[in-house]
């Protein structure tokens, strides 16, 4: 079985950066449930690619019959672009993967354990 659905996260007092603002965060999460497990992928789509919330459901939507008969990773990389829609399916089919074998996607993809990296995030300019 495979679900999407649409989350949304209030943004307390909002979020502004120079292309602009908000005060939701929109989640299209997609879920594939097997007997073994359930995988699960998220995205947010980016009007700045193109995208929305709707043309990314429309994309996983018309994918589901495929899905259910049982798209795999690699063909998926022919099937939709690069973008929302496609990580959140990626993503969804990594984890159940993962799940239903007990091997950690990191392990899989022969990388070493997790450890503490720097990173950078953004601040908002709103008040």
């Amino acid at each position: 079985m495979i679900g999407v659905r649409i989350e949304r996260f209030a943004i307390e007092g909002g979020f502004t950066i120079a292309r602009g603002s908000k005060r939701e965060a929109v989640v299209v999460v997609v879920e594939i449930r097997t007997d073994a497990a359930v995988g699960r992928g998220e995205c947010v789509p980016y009007g700045r690619y193109g995208e929305s919330v709707e043309s990314v459901l429309a994309s996983i939507t018309a994918l589901l019959p495929a899905l259910e008969s049982g798209l795999d990773r690699q063909a998926l990389q022919t099937m939709l672009p690069p973008g929302a829609a496609r990580n959140a399916i990626d993503c969804a089919l990594w984890d159940l993967e993962a799940k239903a074998s007990g091997i950690p996607v990191r392990t899989r993809l022969g990388l070493p354990p997790a450890r503490p990296l720097t990173t950078a995030f953004s601040l908002s300019l709103a008040d």
